[in-house]
């Protein structure tokens, strides 16, 4: 129960904190914050939430749920960078070289270097 609760809460904190840059950034490109870590932490947390369920609640119906729900948000997220891409060619395409999709990459120090 406690692995499964942290698994969601953790899951709403970044939906949360990416809904918050993005609302305020009010249509420019956003790279950081929760950003600088991944590139899609809203659907990031969406799974974490849904791995919590899983583990807190496993049915069958669940159970087969899961995969098509990580395979609809990550085809959601590509169809997303193309869209960025067009927006934003050079700065969203240097974005994807440095930064993960999904899974947090580790906290940088100011140099830009790994920790």
């Amino acid at each position: 129960m406690i692995i499964s609760s942290i698994f969601i809460i953790v899951g709403l904190g970044y939906i949360m904190d990416g809904w918050k840059l993005i609302y305020t950034a009010r249509g420019k490109l956003v790279t950081n914050g929760i950003y600088q870590r991944m590139r899609h932490p809203q659907y990031t947390g969406i799974y974490l939430i849904c791995i919590g369920f899983l583990i807190q609640w496993p049915t069958i119906i669940t159970l087969i749920m899961f995969p098509f729900i990580v395979l609809m948000y990550y085809k959601l997220a590509r169809r997303e960078e193309q869209d960025m891409l067009k927006k934003f060619p050079t700065e969203y395409k240097k974005y994807m070289m440095k930064t993960p999709m999904f899974i947090p990459q580790s906290l940088k120090n100011n140099k830009g270097e790994r920790e």
